[in-house]
């Protein structure tokens, strides 16, 4: 399967669902993300869409002296982004104040493909949550996935049955 044979709706963080019915509605501002995960993918397909007053608008006010619009542009236009994993999410439900979600995403960069591995903390203020901080580590090479390992592309099926 080539990536152009992925349903071009289907949303890029990787919940199978169209973009529309998944981040689209957080993007275009009918409905805000209940969960810190579900800010989480919709702060990664903002990426991967180059949303970048969405990214600076859902980082937190008393944090987003961190971001410029030049930084978060420079990003965009550097990285392919390929693919998101979800490990862990701690709290960050609907009824909490706080969360943390750990994720992996692939990504490309002049050629090379590398994770950014990050634990993000997120805070809700009211009934919106923010993306605060996160640590993050970065691994490069050109390394595909393992052969029983979820491609890369997001298409749901393993590395073996799909790009490898």
């Amino acid at each position: 399967m080539s990536i152009e044979s992925i349903p071009s709706n289907t949303c890029p963080c990787g919940s199978g669902a169209s973009y529309e019915r998944c981040c689209g509605k957080f993007h275009a501002r009918i409905a805000l993300p209940a969960t810190a995960e579900a800010l989480m993918r919709s702060r990664y397909t903002a990426f991967v869409k180059g949303l970048v007053d969405y990214l600076i608008n859902t980082r937190h006010p008393s944090e987003r002296h961190q971001d410029t619009k030049s930084t978060i542009q420079a990003t965009i236009d550097q990285c392919h982004w390929q693919c998101l994993t979800v490990l862990k999410t701690e709290q960050g439900g609907e009824n909490d104040t706080e969360g943390f979600v750990t994720f992996t995403a692939k990504y490309q960069e002049s050629g090379t493909t590398g994770n950014l591995s990050e634990r993000s903390y997120f805070k809700r203020d009211d009934a919106q949550w923010f993306y605060v901080s996160g640590k993050t580590e970065h691994t490069t090479g050109n390394q595909s996935p393992g052969r029983n390992e979820p491609c890369w592309c997001g298409s749901g099926k393993k590395f073996k049955k799909c790009h490898g």
